[in-house]
């Protein structure tokens, strides 16, 4: 597998008890798939990027399932070396938690 940087994949490695580390989470929910909507003066636009399956996290550290309650900082880039991750990182092979097979909403 490829990775933007050696940092990244190194706190992406670390188990989830670890902390800080980093998180890849694919949601399948349709509601949470469909994007948001983001103001822009007076116009209305639609981010697409979160149409996109995977979200990314910063988290503390966590004993039991992921969880959207839990506490984490969302990133949309590589905090290491700048990269967009919903470009770098588009599979599954990525993901360390999926919907429905690691964690239920």
């Amino acid at each position: 597998m490829k990775f933007c940087c050696e940092k990244f994949k190194t706190h992406w490695q670390l188990p989830k008890q670890g902390h800080p580390n980093i998180r890849i989470v694919k949601y399948v929910s349709e509601f949470l798939n469909k994007g948001y909507v983001e103001f822009e003066g007076t116009k209305i636009k639609t981010n697409k990027k979160f149409k996109l399956p995977y979200r990314f996290y910063i988290t503390w550290g966590y004993e039991k399932d992921f969880s959207i309650e839990m506490i984490y900082l969302f990133i949309e880039y590589c905090p290491f070396c700048g990269a967009d991750l919903y470009k770098f990182y588009q599979s599954d092979e990525y993901a360390n938690e999926i919907e429905g097979k690691t964690f239920k909403l």
